[in-house]
């Protein structure tokens, strides 16, 4: 505020210097005071000004990447602003994005609408796939089930175990029958020998 004057005089400013006017119109005013007082007489003036409404000031820092299932939440809706005001992000809180890159928006009104601007600001995100339920990396797979509780491979080890089994008695029994059919035929052979000895002596 500067009133042009070439006489020596005070200034005398309405409002004062230092006043945070509000958003919209006003005038100023000036009241001057000559130092000759005795020659001069006061003298005033006035000038109109338009105070604009303010932008508020967001600060919204980038959200680290989310695995697809997790929802949006404080984490990544955490603007902030230099004035006191709403936040409406979209999308909402508790929303699930699929896999990919995304765009996070948010609009902030001023609970002091009359001096300040409504804003907006854009963050972007990334989703990674949940790959959690992945086995496909080397574990190992025991088969399908049957419907019956089992899996195929513990039914398929199963009969495999009665086969052998089964196997395995026919040729053990087998051995011990040709085992016990030569033992007989020799203790045989032994008792005829024997017999033919004895009635060949009493001939004699």
């Amino acid at each position: 505020m500067r009133a042009l004057w070439w006489w020596l005089g005070n200034f005398s400013y309405t409002p004062a210097a230092g006043t945070v006017l509000g958003a919209g119109n006003h005038t100023l005013g000036v009241l001057f005071t000559p130092s000759d007082s005795g020659n001069y007489t006061t003298a005033s003036a006035s000038v109109t000004v338009q105070v604009n409404k303010a932008v508020p000031v967001l600060s919204w820092p980038g959200p680290s990447a989310m695995t697809y299932g997790e929802a949006l939440g404080a984490g990544q809706l955490n603007a902030t602003a230099n004035v006191a005001g709403n936040f409406s992000y979209t999308p909402a809180a508790g929303t699930v994005l699929g896999a990919g890159n995304h765009t996070l928006g948010v609009l902030f009104t001023p609970s002091d609408s009359g001096n300040y601007t409504t804003a907006s600001a854009s963050v972007a995100i990334v989703v990674e796939p949940d790959d959690s339920g992945d086995d496909s990396g080397g574990g190992v797979s025991f088969g399908s089930s049957d419907g019956g509780g089992e899996s195929s491979f513990f039914q398929k080890s199963k009969k495999g175990g009665k086969k052998g089994k089964s196997d395995f008695a026919k040729q053990s029994g087998g051995t011990k029958k040709k085992s016990e059919s030569k033992k007989s035929g020799g203790m045989k052979g032994k008792k005829d020998m024997k017999g033919k000895k004895g009635k060949k002596g009493k001939q004699m």
